[in-house]
């Protein structure tokens, strides 16, 4: 699906085989005028299932998102902008069993910060900055999809930013406690 074209924003949200058809060209001529036109943001399916499954498994595998900063409500951004952690405790952890939970936790924390040389976090320890996030397993959830894709996650209880509650009990409390890190 396209993400962002702002040569021609009626084209947000649709597939290349949409507007391929609409055209009456083939995906690949379309897909290659599309990008003359201005090279537009998009969403591709082209990672299969048994790679993703052995890539989560590998202990160098750390959680991240390539997901951009969107404004709620804008544009048709890829679901994961939402829920990328969220997704993989539910469907990685949770219902297909793929890494056990702390294997899961460890890639979304601690290994991050130690490959990025970001101090201080990463790890409860005292002396440690508190991001944390207490969540209900059995109810944490990524609701965002292709189509709808502007769906908060469920199921985190408290989450802690420098100590700070941006959640508590289950509501955002309008603290923005958060900052850009830098392992300088």
């Amino acid at each position: 699906t396209i993400r962002r074209f702002r040569e021609d924003p009626s084209l947000e949200g649709r597939t290349l085989e949409e507007i391929a058809e609409e055209r009456d060209l083939p995906a690949v001529d379309t897909a290659l005028e599309l990008l003359k036109e201005g090279s537009p943001g998009v969403v591709s399916f082209n990672m299969h299932t048994r790679d993703v499954n052995r890539l989560m498994k590998q202990p160098w595998t750390m959680t991240a998102s390539d997901g951009g900063l969107v404004e709620k409500g804008e544009g048709v951004p890829h679901p994961r902008n939402y829920g990328a952690f969220s997704r993989k405790l539910r469907h990685y952890v949770v219902e297909k069993e793929v890494v056990d939970l702390a294997t899961a936790i460890h890639s979304m924390t601690h290994m991050p910060a130690r490959v990025y040389g970001v101090a201080d976090r990463g790890m409860i320890r005292e002396g440690n900055y508190a991001d944390i996030a207490v969540f209900d397993l059995e109810r944490v959830n990524d609701k965002a999809t292709f189509t709808e894709p502007h769906q908060l996650s469920e199921g985190m209880v408290h989450v802690l930013v420098n100590g700070v509650a941006a959640i508590y009990d289950e509501e955002f409390t309008g603290e923005r406690p958060g900052n850009i890190l830098s392992n300088e």
